[in-house]
């Protein structure tokens, strides 16, 4: 099976490894983001038939709504500490657990576009 994968990491050594653990692995290289707005419009531009995994660093959630862009069930983040020197196999199994949980931020929205609308007046 193949997934797409899009980063947004300032590290640029991590970025390197993270794309060498996982491309053995069917993860192809979708996009390289080097800001919110970049991340933003690769979000809303994606092929939804496609897995795809997103790997950010906390400063790419500084507004929560980068990863809320969009309601896709089959978009997945996985968080990772700037400074990380994670393995090969810890990179693999938290892209691989990643994709098996759905993202909150996107299940949320989700929710929220199943609710009725309605309208308050005061």
């Amino acid at each position: 099976m193949k997934f797409a994968l899009i980063t947004a990491l300032d590290n640029a050594d991590l970025e390197d490894r993270i794309i060498s653990a996982l491309s053995p692995h069917g993860f192809f290289l979708v996009q390289r983001c080097y800001s919110q707005e970049t991340l933003a419009a690769v979000l809303l531009s994606l092929n939804h038939e496609v897995r795809t995994l997103v790997i950010l660093t906390s400063d790419y959630l500084e507004n929560r709504e980068v990863t809320n862009s969009t309601s896709a069930e089959n978009i997945s983040f996985l968080e990772i500490p700037p400074s990380s020197h994670l393995s090969t196999e810890e990179i693999y199994s938290g892209a691989m657990e990643a994709l098996r949980k759905p993202e909150s931020g996107i299940q949320t929205r989700t929710m929220r576009k199943k609710q009725p609308n309605s309208i308050v007046t005061g």
